[in-house]
C-alpha cells in the first residue's frame, strides 16, 4: 500500500482522491460503515471489486434461467454491498428490484436488469482505477482481458491530469498515464494518451 504509507500522503489526501474518482459514492458514509479508517474502507472496496464480476455473472445466470427467486436473493446481496461502500444510488436500484422480485412483479426486473448491470460494471471499473492507484488490486491475471474504459471514466482521468498539471504535480501525471496502460482505450482516445 505504497501510497497510503507515504508520509506526504495524509488520510485527507486519500479521501480527496477517493471523492474525485468515486464521484457517485458517499465516501464519508462508506468509510464510516467500514469502521472509520481509510485502509479498512479500501480493503472492502478490494473485496467488492474482486467478487463483483462473479456476482453479476450469477445475477445474469439467475435471470437467464428465469429463476427470479434466486435473482432476488442475489440482488439483495448487491444492494447491501453497494450501501456498505456508500454507493447509495446503485443500492436503491437494487432495492427496487428486490422489492419487485419479492412482490413477484418480474416485468419490473425484466425492464431494469440491464440498467443495473451496466451501472454496477461502471462502479467496478472505477474501483479498478482506485485500487490500482493504491496498489491494492487483487492478484488476478487480467493481461488478456483488460477492462475497456468508458468515455465517462476517460474524461474523469483527463480531469485528474488537468488538475495535476495546474498543481505542477508532474510525477502524478506520469503515474496516471502509466496506470492507463493497464486498460483498453477506445480507438479515438489511444493517440491522445
Amino acid at each position: 500500500y505504497k501510497k497510503l504509507n507515504s508520509p506526504a500522503n495524509k488520510p485527507n489526501n486519500d479521501i480527496t482522491y477517493l471523492k474525485e474518482n468515486l464521484t457517485d459514492i458517499n465516501i464519508e458514509n462508506g468509510i464510516a460503515n467500514c469502521g472509520g479508517q481509510v485502509l479498512d474502507y479500501l480493503k472492502i472496496l478490494q473485496i467488492t471489486y474482486e467478487y463483483g464480476e462473479k456476482q453479476l455473472e450469477e445475477l445474469k445466470n439467475a435471470y437467464d434461467n428465469k429463476d427470479y427467486e434466486y435473482y432476488t436473493i442475489k440482488i439483495h446481496a448487491l444492494k447491501s454491498t453497494s450501501l456498505n461502500i456508500g454507493a447509495t444510488e446503485i443500492s436503491e436500484m437494487a432495492k427496487a428490484q428486490e422489492l419487485e422480485g419479492k412482490a413477484e412483479n418480474y416485468s419490473y426486473i425484466d425492464e431494469h436488469m440491464m440498467e443495473f448491470q451496466d451501472e454496477y460494471r461502471k462502479l467496478l471499473e472505477k474501483l479498478y482505477i482506485v485500487l490500482n492507484h493504491f496498489d491494492m488490486l487483487p492478484n488476478t491475471d487480467t493481461s488478456d482481458d483488460a477492462i475497456e474504459l468508458v468515455e465517462e471514466t476517460i474524461i474523469q482521468i483527463l480531469n485528474n491530469i488537468d488538475r495535476c498539471i495546474d498543481d505542477f504535480d508532474f510525477s502524478e501525471v506520469f503515474e496516471i498515464l502509466e496506470e492507463t496502460k493497464n486498460y483498453k482505450l477506445p480507438e479515438k482516445y489511444r493517440e491522445l494518451f
